[in-house]
Order: C-alpha cells, then sequence, then structure tokens
C-alpha cells in the first residue's frame, strides 16, 4: 500500500473541539484569531477541518496513482501525484461509457438499434447482387429492363394486350392525348381537335345565332397595350346572339401580372373597355375612393365610436411637434391643439386670430387676460 503521511488531526469520539455550531459562530471565523489567548478547542477545530480534507486529498492520491503520498514540501510531487490520480480515476469511471476507435464498433450492443440512430435504411444490411434480397448492380435485369430515358418509352409494347392504353391510363391522359387536329379550315374529318389560330375557334363568323366563341387572336405584344389592336394576349369574341357580343381580352406579356379586359356589345355599340382588378393587379386608394395611408383630404364628418384611446398623434422623426391644427375655407390657421415641438414638454391650446393661447407644462400659463362671468370653487 502506498504511504500517506498527512492524517486527520482531533478526529476521535471525545476530541477537544468547538461544535459545528459554535465554530460558525466564532469571531475569529472571519478576521483569524487577534492577540490574546487561543483557546484549544477553537485551534483544534480549525487543525481538524483543514488536516481532514488535506488527508482525504492524500488518501484519494495515494490510492488512485498507486503513489506514496509524503509531508516533505516536494511540491511538484504531489502535483504530479495528484495529477495521475484524477486521470486514472477518470479512466476506470468512464472507458466503459465510450466506443474505442480501436474496436471498430464492436462494443454495441444493439446494431439495429444503432443503424435507426444513423438513419441507416434496410438497404444498409444487404449484399449487392441479382438475386432476390439483394441490391440490384449495374448489370442487374432488373435495371437492363427497365425503361430507359434516351428511348422515349419506346420500350413500352404491346404484348398480350393494349400495353401501351395502360401506360397512358396509369399517367392520367384523356382520350385526347391520342387525336389529331384539324389541318385547315375546311377540315371536318371526325374526332379531330380545333386548333387555336387562323382556324378552327379562328376566323369571323358571320352567323352569330347561338351562343359560342367566336374569334380566337393570339399574337405579338406592342409598345403600348391596346386590348383592341394589340395581339400580346388571348382574346376572344363572344356571341350571344346577333344583337349581344361581349369581348375579354388576357394579357400575358407580364409573366407575373397578367391583366384581363372585358367590354360588351349591345345593338352593335360597344361599351369602353374595362379591366379586372386581381392579386396581381390590385386597386390602388383612388381606384375605389379611399384614403391612402399617406394622407389625404375627407370631404365629410367623421366619427369615431371606440371605448379608450381611439386618435393617436405620433410624430415620424424625434423633435417634431404632434398636435391638431384648424384653419377656415381660406386655408388660414386657426387654432391648434397639441405639442408645438416634442423638446419643449408643453401642451398648447393656441387662436392664432387673437394669439390667445393656454400653455400646460410644468405650470399652467395663459397669454391673454382672463375674465369670469361665473363663480369659481377652489377645492383642496
Amino acid at each position: 500500500m502506498p504511504v500517506n503521511d498527512f492524517k486527520a488531526f482531533a478526529t476521535g469520539e471525545f476530541a477537544n473541539v468547538l461544535s459545528q455550531p459554535e465554530f460558525e459562530e466564532l469571531e475569529a471565523l472571519g478576521n483569524g484569531f487577534q492577540a490574546g489567548i487561543a483557546r484549544s478547542e477553537e485551534l483544534n477545530k480549525v487543525w481538524r477541518q483543514a488536516s481532514t480534507i488535506a488527508s482525504v486529498v492524500a488518501s484519494f492520491m495515494a490510492t488512485k496513482s498507486g503513489n506514496d503520498v509524503l509531508d516533505n514540501g516536494d511540491v511538484t510531487t504531489l502535483q504530479a501525484t495528484l495529477l495521475k490520480a484524477l486521470l486514472n480515476n477518470s479512466t476506470s469511471q468512464l472507458d466503459g461509457r465510450y466506443l474505442k476507435a480501436a474496436s471498430n464498433l464492436s462494443e454495441l450492443s444493439n446494431a439495429a438499434s444503432a443503424r435507426g440512430n444513423l438513419g441507416l435504411k434496410g438497404a444498409a444490411v444487404q449484399d449487392v447482387g441479382t438475386t432476390s434480397g439483394t441490391v440490384a448492380a449495374g448489370n442487374d435485369t432488373r435495371i437492363v429492363n427497365a425503361l430507359q430515358k434516351g428511348n422515349n418509352l419506346s420500350e413500352i409494347k404491346l404484348s398480350g394486350g393494349n400495353a401501351q392504353e395502360a401506360a397512358r391510363t396509369n399517367l392520367g391522359l384523356g382520350t385526347a392525348a391520342t387525336a389529331n387536329v384539324q389541318v385547315s379550315a375546311t377540315d371536318t374529318t371526325p374526332g379531330r381537335l380545333m386548333p387555336v389560330g387562323a382556324f378552327g375557334l379562328g376566323g369571323t363568323v358571320t352567323n352569330a345565332a347561338d351562343d359560342k366563341i367566336t374569334n380566337f387572336y393570339y399574337g405579338a405584344v406592342g409598345s403600348s397595350f391596346n386590348p383592341t389592336t394589340d395581339r400580346g394576349y388571348v382574346h376572344m369574341n363572344i356571341a350571344a346572339s346577333a344583337a349581344y357580343r361581349a369581348r375579354l381580352a388576357i394579357d400575358y406579356s407580364a409573366q407575373n401580372a397578367p391583366r384581363v379586359f372585358f367590354q360588351n356589345m349591345l345593338e352593335n355599340s360597344y361599351s369602353s373597355w374595362v379591366q379586372f382588378y386581381t392579386t396581381a393587379f390590385k386597386p390602388t386608394a383612388q381606384d375605389v375612393g379611399a384614403l391612402p395611408i399617406s394622407g389625404g383630404v375627407l370631404s365629410g364628418p367623421l366619427r369615431v365610436n371606440s371605448d379608450g384611446g381611439s386618435v393617436m398623434l405620433k410624430p415620424k422623426t424625434p423633435g417634431s411637434g404632434s398636435y391638431i391644427i384648424s384653419q377656415d375655407s381660406a386655408g388660414v390657421n386657426n387654432w391648434y391643439l397639441g405639442y408645438g415641438s416634442v423638446n419643449n414638454n408643453t401642451l398648447s391650446l393656441t387662436n392664432y386670430k387673437t394669439l390667445a393661447a393656454i400653455h400646460i407644462g410644468d405650470d399652467i400659463r395663459i397669454g391673454k387676460p382672463v375674465y369670469v362671468t361665473g363663480t369659481i370653487n377652489p377645492t383642496v
């Protein structure tokens, strides 16, 4: 056993020491012993506290390091022994809690749980091969027989049934996917689709007795958009009868802000074009007869029905005033109420016409003579 020279002092059952409460009340606990006679039980208490801790630390050093802990004043050796004891204690307590690099994860108690914590899926434990239960290799028939991008779906062949039709169904395609379009304005082949352009839906229909789209135009936009002449939009004439028609124009030249226009015709007279408001083309405050948040003129009275503070004045910049001002019909100031300047902290009610004013700051000041026709009753 290694030697430990540091012993606890006065630890016997009947040791002559102060009790802990007496020690904590000892006046010398804060300032140390001053001149005079020190009682033995007081000194013994101090020595026991210091020696006990020293003995415990020294015992830990000797036990965990295996070295002698000697009272010979060799501070360097004592420090080295303490560090060795701490290292040995950490190694013995913590080695079982950490993975060793040399063990290559063999210490793991549950490999499946560890794979789950790493986010690994079932393929992580599969071998590469060409049979069931393996991960497909590059030459696996499961890959070789798959559709190849460069073949543009030409691998889909008829095999005991209409495989192409089944493929179209799986893609959600309808019957129009396999139909042809008209090849001329006079092409009336059944099942053909009408194209957008100069025929089919395009061109002018002279007989508009039935509800139908009679014109469908599109083309390049001009320097400034005009729903009547420009072709940077989809433009449809909708005929309900010979006397009533409508036009719808959709400007698609602006990708993120398309515009929609409409006009109707009654008795061969078209109205002006109107534009629809959309989420991409929102009305301004002036468009709907509202006041913008930047300010404006309210032409009628304003009433606020509200509990508590309803109108708040707040300067945009420090040092600016905050007040309500009245003007006559010619725009000449009548009076104002509020703070002319934030810095003076004075609330004023001023008559611009007579320069009479009441100023409320640290005191109340009236800028004109005060005439009282009734009774003033001071209160305490």
